[in-house]
């Protein structure tokens, strides 16, 4: 029971530390992204290309740049979702089996008591009435 709940706390420990993971590495991408824009629109400005169609296009891609976020992000979530709820019915099968195995395991040595005790007392009967 007890070894039952200290792996599940250390799945979820595992899984919590999965997803801090990976936002970390997607807030350095994405500082590395950043740091990219901004060394491209600082070589533009230095040979004056930044007019009204290129600061147009820049902000065009910003935004199709959040909004491909916002759906890899949405995407991650589901996944994540879905992972948690197979986790959880995994659980339930497991635990519904268990208790089978152990109720079974209780009838065996219940029958075996109730026979050895029967055997027992039939031979003291016997023994009694010789």
């Amino acid at each position: 029971m007890w070894a039952a709940l200290k792996e599940k706390r250390r799945r979820a420990q595992l899984f919590c530390n999965a997803i801090k993971l990976q936002s970390v590495f997607r807030r350095h991408l994405t500082i590395l992204r950043v740091i990219e824009l901004r060394e491209f629109r600082a070589m533009c400005e230095s040979q004056n290309l930044m007019d009204v169609e290129n600061i147009a296009c820049l902000a065009a891609q910003k935004w199709w740049r959040h909004v491909l976020l916002q759906r890899n992000l949405a995407e991650d979530e589901r996944i994540i979702k879905m992972i948690i709820l197979e986790n959880k019915a995994a659980t339930a099968i497991q635990s519904c089996f268990r208790g089978y195995q152990d109720f079974v395991g209780y009838l065996m040595k219940n029958y075996s008591t109730i026979e050895i005790q029967t055997q027992v007392r039939g031979y003291q009967a016997r023994c009694h009435l010789q």
